[in-house]
């Protein structure tokens, strides 16, 4: 993608079907530690592939281990003003290796120079007006998140009303 944030939408809608078992925070972080490498090399003007070292699987583990990490250290020194409920383990965990893979995989179907074998599904190849098959997809994604979420929202006040 050519833009972190793109990825969100599948985030989103992961938290929208399954909000006890998906940390937006956990898998939004995999998504931001995923880039670092490319993020870097377009700064620098790196004439090496943006996607040699964190998108692959190998390296999609590792920054998954990275980003709990991370979160679980922010966990322990983040300012009383921005203290919530820990995130569990198991969800932490899981949050940041769908965070991870996911990212290597929608970054597959963008990317062909990746060679990952989804890069030949039909949506990559999709034009959605000014965005990629595989950014449409992304911002479907968004979207069907949105839409599950503000239903849930309204069905929990609907029932507390009641």
């Amino acid at each position: 993608m050519p833009f972190t944030p793109f990825h969100f939408g599948l985030g989103t809608l992961a938290k929208a079907v399954a909000p006890k078992h998906v940390s937006f925070a956990g898998f939004a972080l995999s998504q931001i530690l995923m880039d670092v490498e490319p993020g870097y090399k377009m700064l620098t003007n790196s004439a090496s592939d943006l996607h040699i070292i964190t998108h692959n699987m190998p390296g999609a583990s590792l920054i998954a281990a990275i980003t709990y990490g991370v979160w679980r250290g922010w966990e322990q020194c983040r300012p009383t003003r921005y203290k919530q409920a820990l995130i569990s383990k198991s969800v932490l965990a899981g949050s940041c290796i769908f965070g991870s893979f996911s990212h290597v995989f929608l970054d597959g179907m963008y990317h062909v120079n990746m060679g990952l074998p989804q890069a030949q599904w039909a949506i990559a190849r999709a034009s959605f007006g000014t965005l990629s098959g595989t950014e449409g997809l992304c911002v479907g994604f968004l979207i069907a998140g949105a839409v599950i979420a503000l239903a849930r929202l309204a069905f929990k006040r609907r029932k507390a009303d009641s």
